[in-house]
């Protein structure tokens, strides 16, 4: 589903939580269909709080079941061992996670992610979509998020406030900016904690749905209709949001404005009951139909799409006054950081992607050479296993310093993965980037890394693409020059790494 170039960026430039042991003990005991219920009786009694708080989701008006149910085996009975399967789950992630780390606000997440979960839930029922999962699929789905802004810090913060701030979509932007999207880090995720497909799958096409394979296409597009729902109780544009529900609710589902509103202000009165399980503050969350009567008072008695233009102005005017004094800042911000690696200071992918265009474009103007060295570090999955992702970060850093001093001032080095580099060496043929290879092969491998009193060293696999003066009136693109070093990359690392191997285009 995703290549092994992303796959090997997002490992080595983020790091996973672990998956809870009891989330572990659950998972196993429903892959067995015939003993799920007696091994699911077995594990979550254990805790007497998860136990509680199953049962109050499982009486809510959520799952809407006629009588009170009063045990454990009489909830699997009724809602089934997937769907109880899935709600422990989520309060399992949620006590583990919730306090992970305060570099990003939890709470806020907490609440969006609960709200997806409620809203996925009440649209699978809406467009009778069967799928046990799909509480515990919506609660994961932005896990991407999470682990994004954990692991990046202050670097994805720039960039989510740069999505919320102008009209840009936030996939697209990181697959800029980064080189991957959150779906794809929340699929990496999943897959590492050894979810099944059924729920992976769909996360990873969760604002793409109609990417998704045919089998996942339906579920894709409740998750992205409920990642909508979510925002407009989350985000300032809410009748923008709000339009565009009903417009789909109107379009799949044939729901009339009335209805449609009606089933937006059920998704809050849902989260109300339910954030209340989850320790979240159930007036955190209010009906959008408030919102709009909050809206109508203002002007005396209006028809409802006069209330929605009301609150659009309202929302408009506050935005503008927040976007006036913050560009000053996040101008500032982004002009030190949008090409910038956090931790090396070295160009970032996006950066080197303007860089290499613009060189290819000077390289065939007058005639000149070029060549495009890449290089990724052996052994570095090794050292993150061993000494951890800190001392994995200083590795780079001291590589990244390293190279620096090796290069003329006007090449251009990045940083474009977790330990993937790449200098573009402008009016250089073959011979020059031949010698310059050799000498930044002996430079990685004489950098020492010292780790908790121990040295640390690793080496590199080079590949080159050099493109000679006398071939620039070739129609040779940005994408063959990288193809080939990346190729000629892999294919030294296949050699046991700890070498250049070049090639011609």
């Amino acid at each position: 589903m995703i290549s092994g170039k992303i796959q090997r960026e997002i490992s080595n430039s983020l790091q996973f939580p672990s998956l809870p042991s009891i989330a572990t003990q659950i998972l196993h005991a429903v892959q067995n269909d015939d003993d799920a219920m007696a091994e699911l009786l077995k594990i979550i009694p254990v805790d007497p709080v998860l136990t509680a708080k199953l049962l109050k989701v499982a009486n809510s008006s959520l799952y809407g079941h006629v009588g009170k149910i009063s045990s454990l085996q009489r909830a699997l009975v009724l809602l089934g061992t997937n769907t109880i399967k899935s709600i422990a789950l989520s309060f399992i992630l949620f006590e583990k996670l919730k306090d992970e780390n305060q570099s990003f606000d939890p709470d806020l997440f907490w609440r969006r992610t609960v709200t997806m979960a409620v809203a996925a839930e009440l649209l699978s029922q809406q467009l009778q979509v069967q799928h046990d999962d799909i509480f515990l699929i919506a609660l994961l789905a932005d896990f991407g998020l999470m682990v994004a802004q954990l692991s990046k810090g202050q670097e994805y913060r720039i960039l989510m406030d740069q999505q919320k701030d102008y009209p840009v979509d936030l996939v697209e932007l990181e697959q800029e900016e980064l080189g991957f999207d959150h779906q794809q880090i929340g699929y990496e995720l999943l897959r590492y904690w050894n979810l099944p497909d059924t729920i992976i799958i769909p996360i990873l096409y969760h604002h793409r749905p109609d990417n998704a394979p045919e089998d996942y296409r339906k579920i894709a597009w409740v998750l992205d209709m409920a990642s909508t729902l979510t925002e407009i109780y989350s985000e300032s544009e809410t009748t923008h949001k709000a339009t565009s529900v009903q417009t789909e609710l109107a379009n799949h589902v044939g729901l009339t404005e009335k209805q449609s509103l009606a089933f937006i202000d059920t998704v809050a009165d849902n989260c109300q009951e339910i954030f209340s399980y989850f320790n979240l503050d159930p007036k955190t969350i209010q009906p959008y139909s408030r919102l709009l009567e909050q809206a109508n008072k203002e002007l005396g008695k209006l028809t409802l799409s006069n209330a929605q233009i009301i609150l659009e102005l309202q929302e408009a005017k506050n935005k503008i006054e927040r976007l006036s004094h913050k560009l000053q800042e996040s101008n500032n911000r982004l002009k030190a950081l949008v090409y910038q690696d956090s931790l090396t200071g070295l160009f970032n992918y996006r950066r080197f992607q303007e860089e290499l265009t613009r060189e290819l474009a000077r390289t065939k103007r007058y005639p000149l050479s070029l060549s495009l060295v890449m290089f990724d570090l052996d052994n570095f999955k090794q050292i993150n296993d061993q000494f951890g992702h800190l001392p994995g970060d200083q590795v780079l850093a001291n590589i990244a310093i390293a190279v620096k001093r090796t290069i003329r001032t006007h090449d251009i080095l990045a940083r474009i993965g977790g330990d993937e580099f790449a200098v573009i060496l402008t009016s250089t043929n073959y011979d020059g980037v031949k010698f310059f290879s050799e000498t930044l092969r002996l430079c990685i491998s004489g950098v020492v890394t010292n780790i908790k009193g121990q040295d640390v060293c690793t080496t590199a696999s080079i590949g080159v693409a050099s493109l000679s003066a006398q071939r620039t009136s070739r129609e040779v693109t940005k994408e063959m020059l990288i193809e080939l070093a990346d190729k000629n990359m892999y294919q030294a690392k296949n050699k046991q790494g700890n070498q250049v191997i070049i090639s011609d285009l």
